[in-house]
């Protein structure tokens, strides 16, 4: 992205602004960006699209995160952008807000007057409660740009990349932790069952002290310290 920008302005002769904005008009898919120019350090421009950012407003300076809890020590004043919206920052000027066609965005600045523990839970009484209300969007996050919702058809980019090796794989390792571990777990079922290719799911706390055998370049027995066995 770096390069269409740098493409974009040296091509148009343009302000970074605008070839921030007319490069964005090219690309698909979520993105959440902070661009600086070489030169001008005080100048940012930010842009999302399906990916969350806040701007935190504070005394003569500004936040820029994909969280508010992560910022709220330091302001109580929040901007949010919307999908397709730019963020002009620069210090000693006021905020700018402005769409990919170029028009003026309207800024909308919220005091948050809540704690960080608050805010991580985003208003529920625990966390649990928080994350199961989070799932449908969440399951939105996970299939955005993998599947194409006019055709129907299911891209995944690092399948196809690799598409020689998995054909080829004589056995699978899921490496996880917490969540990912329990659904690792179904994904071990499902391989096993519909592919009939020996599938094995490991703590990846623990995955680095694991001795898997031949082939596998972390195995200790390659350092002659091995006690497994062979």
């Amino acid at each position: 992205m770096v390069n269409l920008i740098e493409y974009v302005r040296q091509t148009n002769s343009c302000t970074l602004e605008e070839a921030v904005r007319l490069a964005l008009r090219q690309v698909v898919g979520a993105y959440a960006i902070a661009v600086i120019e070489n030169g001008h350090p005080q100048r940012i421009i930010a842009a999302r699209q399906s990916s969350p950012m806040v701007i935190g407003i504070g005394e003569g300076e500004y936040f820029l995160s994909s969280d508010a809890a992560s910022i709220i020590d330091y302001t109580n004043d929040f901007a949010y952008l919307n999908d397709g919206e730019i963020a002009v920052i620069e210090k000693g000027k006021p905020l700018e807000i402005k769409t990919l066609d170029n028009e003026a965005g309207h800024l909308d600045i919220r005091r948050l007057e809540l704690s960080i523990s608050q805010l991580e839970k985003g208003g529920y009484p625990h966390f649990m409660l928080k994350e199961i209300h989070e799932q449908p969007n969440t399951i939105v996050d996970c299939i955005r740009g993998r599947i194409n919702p006019e055709t129907y058809e299911v891209k995944l980019s690092g399948v196809e990349l690799n598409k020689d090796k998995f054909l080829g794989a004589g056995r699978i390792i899921f490496v996880a932790c917490g969540t990912s571990w329990h659904a690792s777990l179904i994904g071990e079922h499902l391989i096993e069952n519909l592919c009939r290719i020996p599938v094995e799911v490991e703590y990846a706390s623990e995955f680095r002290y694991n001795c898997k055998g031949e082939g596998f370049a972390f195995c200790r027995k390659e350092q002659g310290d091995c006690k497994g066995p062979p």
